[in-house]
């Protein structure tokens, strides 16, 4: 696998993980997706920096498509934790 590979995998854990747990204890959807995208964009470039001992030079575009793609994720995730709420 190549490093931008390894790199969205990683993005898309996090946001995965992020969004689960932020809709788990927030209970407002926007809120908990806004919230949630914060925090996997910190933690992600959290672990850039550790990976690459710096920032990275397209640190704002990163954090501007990272953003998106998390958001989306946040989304998708609260939707399905709100179904389950619902139903049980």
């Amino acid at each position: 696998m190549s490093e931008s590979t390894i790199g969205i995998l990683v993005l898309l854990g996090i946001s995965f993980v992020v969004s689960a747990v932020t809709h788990c204890f927030c209970h407002r959807f926007i809120f908990a997706c806004f919230l949630s995208m914060l925090v996997a964009m910190l933690l992600f470039q959290f672990a850039v920096f550790l990976h690459l001992g710096h920032l990275d030079p397209f640190f704002l575009t990163a954090v501007t498509l990272g953003g998106s793609i998390s958001f989306v994720i946040a989304l998708v995730v609260g939707a399905v934790v709100r179904q389950f709420r619902q139903s049980s």
